[in-house]
């Protein structure tokens, strides 16, 4: 009744009484005015709603597209040499071919052929992929661009060009092994929004600091393949990787490699590798390891089938182009290990460079096993002794050692424990039986047989000799940058530990310089031209797995130091089995002076006159 009251006295103010002569007429009139501007009105908000959000409202009125979320990954980061202005890997966008099935219509095999045709592939694999029921079916990475046109101009059904992102390494197979290479994630990772993964070197090992962030995002679905991104609106979205700088230089790298590749061919040996190290700091100045699997078509690259010969004259390993031999093949050192019994005498207390020893006129025995010497000798004083290489006075020298101070100086300088180096893959070295050890193994060990030591291990332990007796960890990673490149924080290394006296090192850079700077050194061949150097040859038969030691195969290595006087640099280098020369003087010295000629330059070192040899003697 209340309601009825109110509803009178309004129409009474609009119209009159309602028993009035006009009363009736007028609010007929008022109400037909009344709804057509309602409906127009309700027409007109209708339209600026559809006109201002036209996407929007689709998405909001479909069910199925609320509440979606998709991963958002940034781009990796880059592997930069130690300048920080060589890259040496980065991700780039590539084109890729692909068969992505949405129509039962389309006839697989017939797309197979004619897809391997206009990329020169083979058919048989592609139609198994083909008809293999997968939804997505790379069919080539990296096409050329002829590839690509020939495509396009195919039209085939269901047959994609995708953009996506690729690691590419500049250099190819230089530091291929070391730098490793980037695989496709696989489903579990894939999960977690991850679209790649270092698989190998320097990629695995940093793959969480050079992985870009991983965002799930929530969005709305609008027409077509239209997104729209709910959250974190208005934040600064750094998701890309951190890029990562390295020690290695790209020039000496390329140094090491040109003049390790040139000695491999001229003395048709089957594998070389090499190793340079900042002797204060342990960096990695470069790194070798021929022959080198080329990063941006590691695809099947590291297949057995793909590489290894029958009946291969030298271990396998020697020959994966996918194994960074300096940390993962060990191996006898030979004459280079007369290094750490001259270092274990001295700093022993049981000899000087003067001490003589017993050379046998290069000839003596361990049990019923005959040594023999090259360069003959008979009762010569120490250093002479390590000039000529005797492994009869060396014999001589590890027997007044004896077996436990022969150990210790091994185990001291990490032969046998690993160097620690910040690459994955690190094969620790054997040693012999304890008994055979007390036995004769410690004897031949004092002229660099009886053990294994990876060419990381040697180069690291001479490193520790020259550098005033002080031992680092060797490593490549020197520092992180933010990926706008304005943060950059320095990765930090252990301090270094005294293991050796100053006194012992200089002892043994001046038995190492006699070696090479003397006219009769087995080492003078390594002279470099225009620097003073010391260093030491090593001649050893390769050991072939169920073969035995070969009489026709060696390893020869020369590892050594420049300047003779201040040490810049320390370089490590061993060739496998050489057909034109059989001992390290001829096989593989000289690569050691021609390095250090075209390396010292770049690290600022002048050229310096080398002055005549003459003996020092320290008593």
């Amino acid at each position: 009744m209340a309601a009825t009251r109110i509803w009178n006295r309004w129409l009474r103010r609009l119209h009159g009484p309602l028993g009035g002569r006009d009363g009736g007429v007028t609010f007929r009139m008022t109400m037909a005015l009344l709804f057509p501007l309602a409906g127009l009105g309700w027409v007109i908000s209708q339209a600026a709603w559809f006109q201002l959000e036209p996407e929007s409202v689709a998405a909001a009125r479909s069910m199925e597209a609320l509440g979606k979320e998709t991963p958002i990954a940034g781009r990796r980061g880059e592997i930069l040499d130690r300048t920080g202005r060589r890259v040496l890997a980065l991700t780039v966008p590539t084109v890729e071919v692909a068969f992505v099935p949405t129509s039962w219509e389309v006839d697989r095999l017939e797309t197979s052929w004619a897809l391997a045709d206009a990329l020169g592939i083979a058919p048989q694999p592609l139609i198994s992929e083909m008809f293999s029921g997968r939804d997505y079916v790379r069919v080539k990475s990296r096409p050329t661009p002829e590839e690509v046109s020939l495509v396009r101009r195919l039209g085939l059904k269901d047959v994609r060009l995708e953009t996506r992102d690729r690691r590419f390494y500049p250099n190819g197979p230089s530091l291929g092994p070391t730098l490793g290479f980037v695989g496709i994630a696989n489903p579990e990772e894939a999960r977690s929004g991850l679209r790649e993964r270092g698989r190998m070197g320097l990629e695995a090992r940093y793959d969480e600091g050079l992985q870009g962030e991983v965002r799930q995002v929530s969005f709305w679905k609008g027409r077509g393949k239209t997104r729209y991104y709910q959250d974190r609106l208005g934040e600064e979205w750094v998701l890309d990787g951190q890029h990562l700088q390295i020690s290695v230089d790209a020039q000496i790298q390329a140094i090491l490699d040109a003049e390790l590749a040139a000695q491999m061919e001229q003395e048709q040996a089957d594998a070389a590798m090499g190793v340079a190290l900042d002797p204060e700091t342990f960096e990695v100045l470069a790194i070798s390891s021929l022959p080198a699997v080329d990063p941006n078509q590691f695809e099947g690259a590291c297949q057995e089938e793909n590489w290894l010969p029958k009946d291969a004259p030298v271990p396998a390993l020697l020959l994966n182009p996918c194994a960074n031999k300096v940390l993962s093949y060990p191996f006898e050192p030979g004459s280079v290990g007369k290094i750490f019994t001259v270092a274990t005498a001295v700093e022993s207390g049981i000899a000087t460079l003067d001490t003589v020893l017993d050379g046998q006129g290069g000839h003596c025995m361990i049990g019923r096993h005959e040594v023999t010497d090259l360069h003959k000798v008979g009762r010569v004083p120490l250093w002479q002794a390590f000039k000529y290489s005797s492994n009869c006075a060396h014999l001589d020298l590890a027997t007044r050692l004896g077996p436990e101070r022969i150990l210790w100086g091994l185990t001291r300088l990490g032969i046998g424990r690993g160097t620690g180096i910040d690459l994955p893959g690190e094969v620790i070295s054997r040693s012999q039986d304890p008994e055979d050890w007390r036995k004769t193994g410690y004897r031949t060990a004092g002229y660099g047989y009886g053990y294994t030591a990876t060419l990381m291990e040697l180069a690291t332990a001479v490193t520790t000799l020259v550098n005033g007796g002080v031992r680092r960890t060797p490593h490549l990673a020197k520092a992180w940058r933010s990926p706008n490149s304005r943060e950059v924080t320095e990765v930090a290394w252990p301090e270094g530990v005294r293991l050796f006296s100053e006194e012992t090192s200089r002892v043994v850079r001046e038995a190492m310089r006699f070696v090479v700077m003397e006219p009769d050194g087995t080492g003078r061949k390594a002279r470099p031209q225009h620097y003073t150097a010391g260093g030491k040859t090593g001649t050893a038969r390769l050991l072939v797995p169920k073969k035995g030691y070969s009489d026709e195969a060696y390893l020869c290595s020369f590892l050594g130091f420049a300047p003779a006087e201040s040490p810049r640099v320390v370089i490590a280098v061993t060739v496998a089995n050489p057909k034109v020369h059989k001992t390290a003087a001829g096989a593989i010295a000289p690569v050691f002076g021609r390095v250090v000629d075209r390396v010292l330059p770049i690290l600022g070192v002048p050229p310096q006159e080398a002055p005549e040899s003459h003996v020092v003697v320290a008593r």
